[in-house]
């Protein structure tokens, strides 16, 4: 899956969000009753020149910046395969290079791991993932040209809820696709991102966005947390 950033938050103005297509008051509003009533927006306080903004001005930019980066990348015609294919070869190049250092490592390096890290066993991980890729390389043999539009729907969806969750958790707002009650079968996260997507031209039910945030928080080493702590919670059906 891909690793969404939010750091272009933190360099000034949100990129474009001022001007975004997608960006009218009634987005907007729709976007700010999800900043926690504890939130932050932690990428510093004011713009230059912009005046007095209140976080949750700051809150519904960046959405809006991610909503914009979404809507551009749906209305792209597609990843090439060709592309697709360069960019996975580059992987398990990288994967490979970093078995074969593993392999490779001096006994001086290993002594002052220690049993931290077993070099050998990070090497035939490694490996396993690189083969695992290489396995998986063959379906691009499957796909004409470019992804087909619900391929490039969801990898779209798949990043932008990345993108959206990672600068939400840093605003404060709790990352769960269920509810923090036994009641609630949607968490914050997932209507957020149901609204944001929509906003984009993404148009998923509640459901299948509950299924994008658990993938993502899944799949993301800094939402681990965040679904630790969602699986400790009651489930709906309990």
């Amino acid at each position: 899956m891909p690793r969404g950033s939010a750091k272009h938050h933190q360099r000034g103005q949100p990129k474009g969000a001022r001007n975004a297509p997608h960006d009218d008051e009634g987005l907007r509003s729709a976007l700010r009753a999800f900043f926690p009533p504890d939130g932050q927006y932690p990428y510093g306080e004011d713009f230059p020149g912009e005046g007095a903004r209140t976080p949750e001005d700051h809150f519904v930019d960046g959405i809006l910046d991610e909503i914009r980066w979404a809507a551009e990348e749906l209305a792209s015609s597609g990843t090439p395969k060709a592309d697709l294919a360069a960019e996975l070869r580059g992987i398990i190049e990288d994967l490979d290079s970093a078995s074969q250092a593993l392999r490779k490592i001096s006994p001086g390096l290993d002594t002052l791991l220690g049993t931290a890290v077993d070099p050998l066993e990070a090497a035939e991980a490694i490996e396993g993932v690189a083969n695992n890729l290489r396995k998986g390389g063959r379906s691009l043999e499957q796909y004409g040209g470019k992804l087909k539009r619900h391929q490039h729907e969801r990898a779209i969806a798949d990043e932008f809820a990345i993108r959206v969750l990672r600068f939400a958790k840093a605003c404060g707002v709790h990352v769960s696709g269920r509810g923090t009650n036994a009641y609630e079968d949607y968490g914050e996260a997932t209507k957020l991102l149901k609204i944001a997507g929509a906003g984009a031209g993404i148009k998923l039910g509640l459901p299948t966005w509950r299924d994008v945030v658990l993938r993502a928080m899944k799949s993301t080493g800094d939402l681990q947390s965040e679904a630790r702590r969602a699986r400790n919670q009651p489930s709906a059906k309990e």
